[in-house]
Parts: structure tokens; sequence; C-alpha cells
């Protein structure tokens, strides 16, 4: 069925007579207000495509986290980072809905926070947490358009298919590190690192000399100040990867492990170092490693590697 839109002029009584005749500008006018609005309307309804990383900060906003209730954030685009102000505040992200990500206090009345939130959309959330026994908000729902003050950067990510491609290229590069520690009949070490797009690659190395496997989950990923007393409190900021790829060998959990740990670029001090540990998923075995910010100054542009970033 063909619809015709007609302009109609009706009496008081709501009964439509006769068409009315509008002048021909007019006509012309509306019919350029309607296609205005209609392609105004699509764009602020598109979607950009996940993983383009055109970054947008959001601030100004703020949440509440207690010990026996659990604040829920649902995004719009999938979760890509999340970094920590304090170990006191425990986030998880849902493993099946990749957009929600799941809060609780690790111990009861903690001093206030942060927590900034990286979505596949190349916006970056921050929040101010802060301790409440009974949150005013356990469920809040972020949507597209609840963004309140937002900052543009020219620099942008790869996708996320991109990532994994340089992570797959880096094995054929020569490794120039060999930061390494053993424990347990395990030994973890550092290959290289690589910056490219915005981005650090940490090529590490996990060996199993024990002849019981060992299947490694990512357990401590840190920036952690050095100690210099023992009445120093010593300050812990959670760092997130991006993006964690591991390759086992033919022997599965017992020979070489692989492993790449993406994360966005940074630097640390020298008083400080960050802290990347594995632990044992089905045991309690673990290792770890501690890397200075001079090594990380150390990293290098893959020679193999050329992706054209937008």
């Amino acid at each position: 069925m063909t619809a015709e839109l007609n302009i109609f002029q009706c009496s008081d009584s709501a009964v439509c007579t006769s068409p009315k005749r509008w002048p021909v500008w007019s006509l012309l006018m509306l019919l350029f207000l309607l296609a205005f609005y209609s392609h105004s309307s699509l764009a602020q309804g598109r979607s950009p495509e996940i993983g383009t990383y055109q970054k947008v900060i959001i601030s100004g906003s703020s949440l509440q986290v207690g010990w026996d209730k659990t604040t829920v954030l649902i995004f719009p685009f999938e979760i890509m980072s999340v970094d920590r102000g304090s170990k006191a505040l425990m986030a998880q992200k849902d493993a099946v809905a990749h957009n929600v990500l799941k809060l609780k206090a690790g111990q009861r009345h903690f001093p206030g926070t942060n927590l900034h939130v990286m979505t596949a959309d190349g916006a970056i959330f921050y929040f101010e947490v802060s301790y409440h026994d009974t949150p005013a908000e356990t469920s809040i729902n972020i949507q597209e358009g609840d963004r309140v003050s937002f900052q543009r950067l020219a620099k942008g990510f790869p996708k996320s298919h991109e990532i994994e491609a340089v992570a797959e290229a880096l094995k054929s590069e020569r490794p120039f590190m060999r930061k390494k520690h053993k424990h347990l009949g395990l030994k973890l070490m550092l290959r290289s690192i690589y910056a490219q797009d915005g981005l650090m690659y940490f090529r590490m190395q996990l060996k199993n000399r024990s002849n019981i496997p060992f299947d490694p989950i990512l357990d401590i990923s840190r920036v952690q100040d050095k100690k210099l007393a023992k009445r120093t409190s010593v300050r812990e900021i959670e760092k997130t990867p991006v993006k964690v790829f591991h390759e086992k060998d033919a022997d599965g959990l017992k020979g070489p492990m692989e492993l790449v740990l993406v994360y966005p670029e940074f630097t640390i001090a020298d008083d400080k170092y960050l802290h990347i540990g594995f632990a044992e998923s089905m045991g309690d075995r673990n290792i770890a490693l501690k890397i200075k910010g001079k090594q990380l100054l150390k990293a290098r542009k893959p020679a193999n590697v050329q992706l054209n970033i937008h």
C-alpha cells in the first residue's frame, strides 16, 4: 500500500474539508527541514565501529560501593580496560556480558578513590568512588547520551583484530630482554617490550620445569611504590591490560608458554615498578616479575608490523 501525505485544513469540529494550498517556497522549506533533521537523527543514532578508539574522556560521575552489595555498571559498548585507583575497590568484568562491570568494596570504609573504564568505542569513563554501607544506586545503565563532558584526543588505537595481529607478528621478532624470576619449578621471563599506535606489548615466556601442569591466570598487574622503610606506606595502582594472549606449546601446560600483555602506553617513575604476576588456576603456585621504569623506556617499535590506524 502506498501512503500519500496531504496537508488538510480542518474545521473546529475536526472534520477535514479540503486541502490547504501552501506557497511553493513554504513546501520547499518544509522538505529541507525534514531532510536536515532526518540526517541529524541518523548521525546521532549511528554506532561507531568498535575498536576505532577515537578517545573521549568522560568525567564528573560519582559512585558508591558497599561491603555486602554489588554495584553494577552497564556500558553502551564492550569494556576493554579497567584501572582502579586502589586495591580496596574490587572490579570484575562479566564473563558473558562484556559491557557489564561489577564493583564491590574489598575493605570496609576505605578512603575515596577513582576508577577509569575504557570501552570499545574509544571512551574513557572516569568515576569518583566512595564507600557506603547502603549504596544509593546498585544498578547504573550508562547510555550513549549520558556523556557530560569530553575531550577529543588525536591519537587512535588499533582495532581488536589488529592488536591480535601485532601480538602474533611479535613471534618473529628477536627478543632483546632477559628479565626473569624462578619460583617453585616455574620461570617467568620478560623477553621484549614494544610500543606502537598508543599501545605497549609485553612479550613474556613462562616455563614449567615440574611434572605438574601449570594453567596460569593473570593475578597481579599493578604499579607499586618501592618500599623505602618498614613504616612507609606503599601506594598501589591497578594496571589492567587491554588484552592478554597466550600460546601453549606441544606439551600443553607443561612446556614453555608464550604470553603477550597489551597495555595503553604509560611510564612510571624511578621510585615505582610494574608488578606482573600469574597464579595457578587449580593450585597455590604463583610467580611474578617486577619491572622498573627504565626498562619500559627500552620499548622498541616492531620491525615486522605495519598498521594504518586512522
